[in-house]
């Protein structure tokens, strides 16, 4: 099935316009929302009141493991040493 000159054109379309916006903004058009939630991962923690696995459940993660992997690997340090930080500072 021939997809004619615009759907050939579309593959390169979408891969300009995602090297357009890395350029602009410093990541993949996915790393915006990876970076919206890790802002509200952040915000949730620093407030306490929650355990991480709430906190973790809260933003959309099925396992504590899986939430304490993704913060770790935005923040480059645990939920909990983040959290004991915030505590410190207030």
């Amino acid at each position: 099935m021939d997809r004619g000159p615009a759907g050939r054109a579309l593959p390169h379309v979408a891969r300009h316009l995602r090297a357009r916006v890395r350029a602009a903004r410093g990541h993949r058009p996915a790393g915006a929302a990876d970076h919206l939630a890790h802002g509200a991962r952040v915000a949730l923690l620093a407030r306490g009141g929650q355990d991480t696995a709430s906190v973790g459940e809260a933003v959309g993660y099925r396992s504590e493991a899986a939430f304490n992997r993704a913060f770790t690997r935005h923040a480059g340090v645990t939920p909990g040493r983040f959290r004991r930080a915030a505590a410190g500072a207030r």
